[in-house]
């Protein structure tokens, strides 16, 4: 995509930290594991992460504003 002031958006850059594998914390305070990395072709301004919640025991999505890293895999 090419905006008026000149720069260019390749690919979703900024939420590429995110792994499978990665143990996260939740917004309000639940840890999980990332099952899968972001989707690309959602249409959404901020993107979906699917977690698998430990203490709820189901995977779950988030958005990447609201999951904080507590150790990346491998």
């Amino acid at each position: 995509m090419k905006y008026d002031n000149g720069y260019t958006i390749t690919g979703p850059g900024w939420v590429a930290y995110y792994r499978v594998g990665d143990l996260v914390k939740t917004q309000d305070g639940k840890y999980g594991i990332v099952v899968k990395s972001y989707e690309l072709n959602q249409e959404l301004l901020f993107p979906f992460v699917p977690v698998y919640c430990v203490n709820q025991s189901k995977i779950m999505e988030y958005q990447i504003t609201s999951l904080q890293i507590i150790s990346k895999a491998g």
